[in-house]
């Protein structure tokens, strides 16, 4: 079980006493987070916080550093979940979820992050945090500048919204290309392949039981569908390319994730042409933790502000 270290409590004076803090239990509160980032979200993502897609997809990710998750924090007051800072993948990135109505609670929340959610740097041994932080919360951007972030363009992930129009416009593919949803054809050998080629990992791909379960696992989350799970099939049965899709119902919109197209493909795909989507930007991100010298440069969406220190970040 996490320790939370002692200290980073003490500005609990500022807040409201009603609130109070504890650590993430899976069992306990995975679903419970899941629908507060459902109630809070508003259209555009403009509440800020993660897609709850999002959330699930984390918990599946073969990456997943799952041994921390109990590092994950939770603020509650009347019983119900106010504000959540947690990483991705691994400790060492904090990301931010937020009540409209307890916004204030942002220091502590950043105080908490950079006391457990911190990782050492294996290139120089110093520890960092990379704290994510929205473009629209100039608020909290201006809290992390003021304790040594600077922003990191390569860390910042801004968001698009792709409107469908209607009727859906149709596909067209090279010749011998075909679509097809995992409902229909549902290789997870095919899937890893294409997945770990598509990300760059390597013309070697590893084939093992393990691998493969953590692969069906990645797609077979509690709300996933493989019908929306599409991919691109080669004239030779291979997949040539794979896009993932996360179905929100309540607010009905789909989040897309993975999208892997193999390079060894990609000559093909020049002769089809895209459909035409309407597309807008949605929300980014601010964060990662930089050495002060580091350039800094401007973005949209959730940016990346990074901070290193010698001892611990805080």
């Amino acid at each position: 079980m996490h320790q939370t270290p002692a200290g980073w409590w003490a500005s609990r004076e500022r807040f409201d006493m009603k609130v109070t803090f504890r650590n993430y239990t899976v069992v306990d509160d995975y679903q419970r987070i899941s629908d507060f980032l459902i109630a809070h979200h508003q259209p555009g993502n403009s509440d800020g916080n993660w897609l709850e897609p999002e959330w699930e997809y984390m918990h599946f990710h073969p990456s997943l550093d799952g041994s921390s998750l109990d590092k994950i924090g939770i603020w509650e007051a009347e019983g119900e979940i106010r504000a959540v800072v947690h990483y991705e993948l691994h400790p060492g990135e904090a990301f931010f979820e937020f009540h409209p109505d307890y916004r204030h609670l942002r220091t502590v929340m950043l105080d908490y992050a950079e006391a457990s959610l911190t990782a050492r740097s294996r290139r120089d041994g110093r520890e960092y945090l990379c704290a994510f932080v929205n473009d629209n919360d100039s608020e909290f951007q201006t809290l992390v500048e003021s304790r040594g972030y600077d922003k990191d363009p390569e860390g910042t992930r801004p968001l698009y919204r792709f409107e469908i129009i209607e009727p859906f416009p149709s596909i067209p593919l090279p010749e011998g290309f075909r679509l097809a949803s995992l409902a229909e054809e549902c290789d997870w050998a095919k899937v890893h392949r294409v997945l770990w080629r598509g990300f760059n990992h390597g013309d070697e791909v590893p084939m093992n039981d393990e691998e493969l379960e953590s692969r069906r696992r990645m797609f077979d989350t509690p709300k996933g569908r493989r019908d929306l799970k599409v991919v691109v099939v080669a004239p030779n049965g291979d997949f040539a390319a794979l896009c993932g899709m996360f179905y929100e119902r309540e607010h009905c919109f789909a989040m897309v994730e993975p999208v892997a197209p193999p390079i060894q493909h990609i000559a093909a795909w020049v002769w089809a042409e895209p459909p035409s989507w309407r597309a807008s930007a949605a929300v980014p991100r601010l964060g990662r933790r930089k050495p002060t010298s580091a350039p800094t440069s401007n973005s949209t969406g959730r940016s990346a502000s990074r901070r290193s220190t010698t001892a611990s970040a805080g």
